[in-house]
Parts: structure tokens; C-alpha cells; sequence
């Protein structure tokens, strides 16, 4: 397993982070702005967990195909079941079931940017952000409930599961169970963080469950990261959003070095053109000063063309005309 770094998004740019490594004991949770986990990031694959309040988790029924037409058709085949524009909306598939479903989750496109705003501008690069409620222990025929003063979370299924207010936890686990009809658990686990013990039982004997509780002391996040199991999570990191994160990610890293290397280019470029006019300059000096040498040496001459080629014919001329001394004196 590899050395992992968990994060929660509190709100207001704030966060929960811990690092989860191989060679190393738990670390402790640690509390604050979101660029302070940054620092923690090197060489830990990131997850981000997202609030539960903000990311519905569905199923999605589609013909046969393949994935990338099956993730244009979520969209189409959930309009009815959304209050929502799909246009408004992002779809994250998870793996095809064997009933042929897929697990989908769905969250606003504004609640997206705002996630990798966020990030971005504490420089960090997720490699999944997730729906925290898929981060809660479950097993097949248990539903696990985590309490807090703050909020309460249900997870009912692999991918299943919503947010709860914690005012009106009574009635809205309730209504779960109504809804779940035969498949309503036989075990609920409660995880309690908070100081009281919740009056449950109560539904217990109506719905026909068995209860236990735990009451926790630590951060929620210790939970989350020792029970998040990626296999069975969907990474909302998909379509559009992979694409343009990981390209925004990718260069930053290379801004500099891309900004420096152009300024090098652009000099070289520039000490290519001098040097060439320079030497353009040079040479038509060169060929003005020799054709001055030639014709001071022929001055008869009206035409130049091959100052070289003219000179050498015009040596050997007078040297078959036995001129040679008069044209060495000339010289």
C-alpha cells in the first residue's frame, strides 16, 4: 500500500488532513487552512473527501456498451429522476455492476469548481475526491450511521447512502427504513462522537434491527482513512474535470522552467539574427574591397562577375605570355 494523504473539506477554505504512510505510526489529525496540507502532499497519493451533503450517490441503468458511451447516457438516463438541469450537473460513473447498473455519483458543477478552486489555490493534486460517505465501514445487511453534532452520515449501501440532520435524525432514519423496504438492514451500527447517547432503540424494536453503538473520541477522519476502500469508491474526478486538472496541475510545476527556456530562445533567436547580419554586412565588404584588388590589377577590366575565377584566368594569361616578372613588380 502506498503512503497516502487524506484530506476533508471543512468549508471556507478550511480542512482536516492525515497522513496515512507504511513505514511510519498514525500520524495525528491536523486542523487548519487547506495550503498547510500541502506541505504534506510530496510523495502520498491524495485523496480529498467531499461533503455527503453536496454529492448524491445513485445507480444508473444503460444498455450494453462501452464506458465512454455509457457515461454520455447517465446523464440522460437520471433527467427524470433529478430536480436539477443535467446540464448543470456532473456524473461520475464508478464500475459496471453485475446486474448491469452503475454506480453514479452526481454533484453541480459549481460545487466542482469551487472544490478544485480551492485546491488549485493551495496547489494541491488530488488523485481521487470522493464522497466521504464512502469512506464509512459497511458490510452486506448493515447500514453504519456516524453522529456528530454537527451532522449526521448514513451509509446504507456500497453505493448507497445520504446526510442526515442531526435535529431530525429520528424521523429521517425512519423514513430510510420505510424506503428500503426488504432490504432494510438487520444490524445499524452507530458511530457516536458525540457526549450523549442517541434514543434509538426505539426504532430498533419497531423496525425489527439490531443496534450497537461506539462512542468515539478522535477525529472523524481516523475513520474515514482507515475504512475508505477505493476499489468501491467513484472518483468524481472525471470527464472535463480530469482532463482540465491534470493538465492545470501538470504545468504548473513547469511554469518557470517553460518561461525561462523561452526567454533563452527568444536570446538565442536574436544573437542568430545579429550574428547574421553582421557577417551579411562583412561579406559585402569583402567583395567591395576585392573587387577594388582587381581592378588594381586589371584595370581594363569592365565586368566583374567572378573576382577570383578572373584574377586566376588573368594569371595564367600572363604567364603563357611570359608577363610573369611585370605582373610580381605589379604585385
Amino acid at each position: 500500500m502506498e503512503d497516502r494523504l487524506f484530506i476533508r473539506l471543512t468549508g471556507s477554505g478550511a480542512a482536516s488532513w492525515l497522513r496515512v504512510e507504511r513505514s511510519a505510526p498514525p500520524h495525528d489529525v491536523q486542523h487548519g487552512p487547506l495550503h498547510e496540507a500541502a506541505t504534506q502532499a510530496a510523495g502520498h497519493r491524495v485523496i480529498v473527501f467531499v461533503s455527503a451533503q453536496d454529492v448524491l450517490l445513485t445507480h444508473a441503468t444503460v444498455p450494453a456498451q462501452s464506458r465512454k458511451q455509457a457515461q454520455q447516457a447517465i446523464p440522460y438516463a437520471l433527467e427524470e429522476q433529478l430536480a436539477s438541469d443535467v446540464e448543470t450537473l456532473h456524473f461520475a460513473a464508478g464500475n459496471r455492476g453485475a446486474t448491469g447498473d452503475y454506480p453514479t455519483a452526481v454533484a453541480t458543477r459549481a460545487c466542482m469548481e469551487a472544490w478544485l478552486a480551492q485546491l488549485e489555490q493551495a496547489a494541491i493534486q488530488p488523485d481521487m475526491l470522493a464522497n466521504e460517505l464512502h469512506a464509512l465501514p459497511w458490510q452486506p445487511g448493515q447500514w453504519t450511521l456516524l453522529y456528530a453534532p454537527s451532522g449526521a452520515l448514513l451509509r446504507s449501501g456500497a453505493q448507497s447512502g445520504f446526510a442526515l440532520d442531526a435535529e431530525n435524525l429520528n424521523n429521517l432514519l425512519a423514513l430510510a427504513l420505510s424506503e428500503a423496504g426488504e432490504q432494510k438492514p438487520s444490524l445499524v451500527r452507530v458511530v457516536n462522537y458525540s457526549d450523549h447517547a442517541l434514543n434509538l432503540q426505539g426504532l430498533a424494536e419497531t423496525w425489527g434491527f439490531e443496534l450497537t453503538e461506539q462512542t468515539r473520541h478522535d477525529d472523524p477522519l481516523v475513520l474515514l482513512a482507515h475504512n475508505f476502500d477505493e476499489a468501491q469508491a467513484v472518483n468524481l474526478l472525471q470527464g472535463a474535470y480530469i482532463r482540465s486538472w491534470q493538465f492545470g496541475t501538470l504545468w504548473r510545476p513547469w511554469r518557470l522552467s517553460a518561461t525561462l527556456l523561452g526567454f533563452w530562445l527568444l536570446f538565442q533567436i536574436s544573437s542568430m539574427v545579429f550574428d547574421t547580419l553582421l557577417l551579411t554586412r562583412q561579406n559585402h565588404a569583402l567583395k567591395a574591397e576585392i573587387e577594388q584588388v582587381y581592378r588594381g590589377a586589371f584595370p581594363e577590366t569592365r565586368k566583374i562577375v567572378n573576382p577570383r575565377q578572373q584574377m586566376q584566368s588573368g594569371l595564367d594569361e600572363l604567364l603563357r605570355q611570359g608577363h610573369g616578372a611585370a605582373f610580381l613588380n605589379l604585385l
